[in-house]
């Protein structure tokens, strides 16, 4: 779950040019990480709809509500 949440991550940053979680401290961004949801890909841009919805789904705050590795291997191949 932490290697499908970094990759979404890392998808949200060539994107957007940002992180999902704003930058800081690494104290506040641990903090804001427990406490803050993180940003929605559809708020940087105009995105295609399965694109927003796989980059959201693996950067979701829960591991549990997160795909496994090979769900969004599948789904991010469907995107093409």
């Amino acid at each position: 779950a932490v290697d499908v949440f970094a990759f979404g991550v890392t998808l949200f940053e060539l994107l957007t040019g940002t992180l999902p979680y704003k930058h800081g401290t690494t104290a506040e961004v641990v903090r804001r990480h427990r406490d803050d949801p993180p940003a929605k890909l559809a708020g940087y841009g105009d995105f295609p709809a399965d694109v927003v919805r796989v980059v959201d789904a693996l950067t979701a705050r829960y591991p549990a509500a997160r795909p496994t590795a090979r769900a969004a291997a599948l789904e991010l191949a469907a995107v093409q």
